[in-house]
């Protein structure tokens, strides 16, 4: 085996099939319309990379990975990196979302602050993960829309923002927040959401790094 590939490599490749899955979207070359066809597409062009690269450490892609939180209580995870660095355990957990304004039988999604909402317990459970596992040592938060009002919201109509925002270059602060409907969600980061948006295309993404 030749020489391992460094944490900053690992994530390199993580960002690098991000933004390459990007642009097959842009380009219609792969079609999206649910989180579980975003998942799985990511992994596959994150795999061929990993796959042409030669005489490099084992480098697991799973899906739907169980891990363990608080309580024992098990989460699955869109997407877990596992390998070795140094001979030490290294992974990186990853969650997905995707919000296209319909569904494939085409539906008009959820509420936006139902989705939002989703988004938040992502975050949450994301820094569930590092905390209780050692062997996470980055964690990604991966998001596309085709919903303009998502990213740019009207300030004037844009009521849900009092809990829950996600809008371009939003700064989400370590929080609790209580809607008074369900279970509290507690982050413990800061959450900057910086879009991506090609000029005149219709989709918009997202990747946060902790």
């Amino acid at each position: 085996m030749g020489k391992q590939l460094s944490e900053k490599e690992i994530n390199s490749l993580i960002e690098n099939s991000w933004k390459e899955l990007q642009e097959k979207i842009i380009n219609d070359a792969v079609t999206i319309n649910k989180e579980a066809s975003l998942q799985l597409q990511f992994a596959v062009v994150l795999q061929t990379k990993i796959n042409s690269i030669k005489d490099k450490q084992i480098i697991k892609v799973l899906l739907e990975e169980t891990i363990f939180i608080q309580n024992n209580k098990p989460q699955e995870a869109d997407v877990v990196i596992e390998t070795t660095i140094n001979n030490e355990p290294y992974r990186i957990a990853i969650e997905m979302k995707c919000y296209r304004k319909l569904s494939a039988s085409g539906k008009r999604r959820a509420a936006i602050p139902v989705f939002i909402r989703h988004v938040y317990e992502d975050l949450e459970v994301l820094e569930d993960y590092k905390k209780e596992h050692s062997d996470i040592k980055a964690t990604y938060f991966l998001a596309m829309t085709d919903f303009e009002y998502l990213v740019n919201p009207d300030k004037r109509k844009a009521a849900y923002k009092q809990f829950y925002n996600m809008s371009s270059n939003y700064v989400l602060k370590a929080q609790k927040i209580d809607d008074g409907k369900k279970s509290v969600i507690k982050l413990e980061n800061d959450y900057e959401f910086n879009w991506i948006h090609e000029d005149n295309g219709k989709y918009y993404f997202l990747m946060i790094r902790k």
